[in-house]
C-alpha cells in the first residue's frame, strides 16, 4: 500500500477562525492601535501605563497568540529535524554543515520560545507586576532578538551552502537561503525573517515531496 504526503499550509487565517484578532487585517489589531504607542521600548519610556493597559485590554488575543506562536515552534522543530537528515543524508558522513543548521534552528526555536513566554507573562500578569518588572518583560519583548538572528542566520547560511554543494535542493532555493541568512545578521534582519516564513513554507513542500528511493538492506538478494 502506498500513501502520499500531506503538507499543511496555514497562517494568520487560522487565528482569525480561533477568534483571535490578527494584527493587520481591516478589524485587525494595529487598526486600533498605534504599533509606535504600545509595541516598542520607546512607548513604554513615554508612557508605560499606556503599555500596561493595552497587554491588560488584550490579555485573551496576546495569550493566544503567545500560545500558537509555542505551538509553531514545536512543528518548526519538526521541519528543523526533517531538513537536518536530508542535508546529513546528502552530505555524507564527513559533513557538518547540516549540523550546524540544525544548531542554528535549535537556538532561533529557542528565541522564538523567548518571544512567546514574555508576551504570555505580560498578558498573563500585567496588573500583577510592578513596575521594574513590566519594564524589564517590555524590554525583553521588545529587543530580544539575538537568538532570532544569528539562529535563523547561522540556519539559513549553512542550509545555503551544504544545498548548494550537494543540490539537494533547488539552486534557486539554496541561493535564497544564504542570502536571506546573511540579511538576518544585518539591520534588514526583521525583514529578513519575514522572508524567511515564506522561505520555510517553500522548503516544507519541496521537503514533504521528496519521495526516497526504497533501498534494499545491506546483504539482501533477491530470488529469481
Amino acid at each position: 500500500m502506498s500513501r502520499g504526503n500531506i503538507v499543511i499550509l496555514t497562517g494568520a487565517g487560522i487565528s482569525k477562525e480561533s477568534g483571535i484578532d490578527t494584527f493587520r487585517d481591516v478589524d485587525g489589531l494595529w487598526s486600533r492601535y498605534d504599533l509606535e504607542e504600545v509595541a516598542t521600548i520607546e512607548a513604554w519610556h513615554r508612557n508605560p501605563q499606556k503599555v500596561l493597559d493595552f497587554y491588560n485590554d488584550n490579555d485573551s488575543e496576546q495569550i493566544w497568540a503567545s500560545v500558537i506562536l509555542a505551538w509553531g515552534t514545536l512543528f518548526f522543530f519538526f521541519f528543523l529535524g526533517v531538513l537536518r537528515s536530508t542535508l546529513r543524508a546528502a552530505e555524507g558522513a564527513v559533513g557538518y554543515l547540516s549540523s550546524v543548521a540544525f544548531g542554528g534552528g535549535l537556538v532561533m526555536g529557542l528565541g522564538m520560545l523567548s518571544f512567546a513566554g514574555f508576551t504570555f507573562t505580560l498578558a498573563d500578569a500585567a496588573d500583577h507586576l510592578n513596575p521594574v518588572a513590566a519594564q524589564a518583560l517590555n524590554g525583553l519583548n521588545s529587543d530580544f532578538f539575538f537568538p532570532l538572528a544569528i539562529g535563523g542566520g547561522t540556519l539559513l547560511i549553512a542550509t545555503g551552502l551544504s544545498a548548494i554543494r550537494s543540490r539537494v535542493l533547488p539552486a534557486w532555493l539554496a541561493w535564497a537561503a544564504l542570502v536571506i541568512g546573511i540579511a538576518a545578521i544585518t539591520p534588514a534582519g526583521f525583514f529578513a525573517f519575514l522572508v524567511f516564513l515564506l522561505w520555510t513554507l517553500v522548503a516544507s513542500v519541496l521537503l514533504w515531496r521528496r519521495t526516497p528511493a526504497a533501498a534494499a538492506p545491506p546483504g539482501q538478494t533477491t530470488l529469481g
